[in-house]
């Protein structure tokens, strides 16, 4: 028997190499990565054809942990998938998913709520072709099971308030949400300032939100980043199209004490940016106001290294000054007057224009 040996180890050395060869070729389309010899990742570029054999295989892939098919949120970037994707729940490593499939529809959705650990969804709800399948409210019966979502960012949808009424009412740890729907209201801010206490970032847009509906958003207190469109808010860019420009300091206080190193510094304010200069130094931030308040609320984000600075103050327009007044404390708290006084850790800073040049360009 002996001698049988080393030929039954040579054939177990033949079968094993063959195993190894087939588990790093798990299909002849996408993208992979690996991660100790084992699927890890895949893409799946636009135009890319899936058959119900192809997604088979990719739901036998159970080390995979995130999965990008065409690209969300771009127009026509979509792949073409033969049958459902009910088999991917057999994906429980799945913690990542982007998706943009042609004639996406409700039922497409469904496997999401057998994903253990999905963290991150994206996908294009509508392609726009007319007669073509859509994603509908329904489709909130399989998002709202997924729990452990994080991030829900869907683009080009057709949902109403009954949406966010279903999927605010699972998701309560959701950190960020990117969602625009015409037909959403007031009521869905309502929803999401109720339900969502941990949303860090939201971006919503509708034909129908209010300032009254806005101010709805001001229990989020852990909100970074918001960004809410509607044409009923277009009032509040008369204050935005005044702010544009480039400023120089004016003064600068903080407690009642004069600040003469920002003496030389400017601040260019941008549609998407406010950009400080001082001292051969650079920061950007991201910025937007709430002129319905009074006074009126700038809030600033800016990225750091290891930190991130959320900088809530107040701003008026005196003449063809502004006049900014911020708060240096870390717990959320703004400014209520505009005042710099000794211990109550405020700057107030007085700007003028640097030139007109920017501000004739802006309107």
């Amino acid at each position: 028997m002996n001698r049988f040996l080393p030929v039954l180890l040579a054939s177990l050395t033949i079968v094993g190499q063959s195993q190894i060869v087939f588990s790093k070729e798990p299909l002849s389309k996408g993208k992979w990565t690996y991660k100790n010899g084992k699927p890890q990742s895949v893409t799946f570029d636009y135009g890319t054809e899936l058959t119900a054999k192809d997604i088979d295989q990719l739901s036998r892939r159970t080390t995979i942990t995130r999965i990008v098919m065409g690209y969300a949120g771009v127009d026509s970037e979509y792949v073409t998938i033969e049958g459902d994707l009910r088999e991917l729940r057999r994906l429980k490593n799945l913690e990542e998913l982007h998706l943009c499939k042609v004639g996406i529809n409700d039922d497409d959705l469904r496997f999401i709520a057998s994903l253990p650990k999905i963290h991150t969804l994206e996908f294009n709800a509508d392609n726009g072709y007319d007669g073509a399948p859509i994603c509908t409210d329904q489709c909130a019966v399989h998002l709202r099971t997924a729990k452990t979502l994080r991030k829900l960012v869907i683009h080009d949808g057709r949902f109403t308030d009954q949406f966010v009424a279903k999927i605010t009412e699972g998701l309560q740890n959701l950190e960020e949400l990117s969602l625009n729907s015409a037909e959403l209201t007031d009521e869905s801010l309502r929803l999401l300032a109720d339900r969502c206490k941990k949303l860090k970032s939201l971006s919503i847009a509708s034909d129908h939100f209010t300032a009254e509906g806005l101010k709805k958003l001001d229990k989020l207190t852990n909100l970074e980043t918001r960004t809410v469109s509607s044409p009923f808010l277009s009032k509040r860019n008369d204050d935005t199209k005044k702010l544009l420009g480039t400023w120089e300091y004016v003064s600068a206080t903080y407690e009642g004490k004069p600040l003469d190193d920002w003496k030389d510094a400017t601040v260019t304010i941008a549609k998407d940016s406010w950009t400080l200069r001082s001292n051969e130094k650079t920061t950007s931030s991201t910025w937007e106001i709430d002129s319905t308040r009074s006074p009126k609320w700038l809030t600033r984000f800016t990225r750091g290294g290891k930190v991130n600075f959320l900088e809530n103050s107040i701003y008026r327009f005196d003449g063809e000054q502004l006049v900014i007044c911020e708060s240096a404390h870390l717990d959320g708290r703004r400014p209520t007057r505009f005042v710099a006084d000794e211990g109550d850790g405020q700057y107030l800073i007085v700007l003028r224009r640097k030139d007109t040049k920017d501000r004739a360009e802006s309107h």
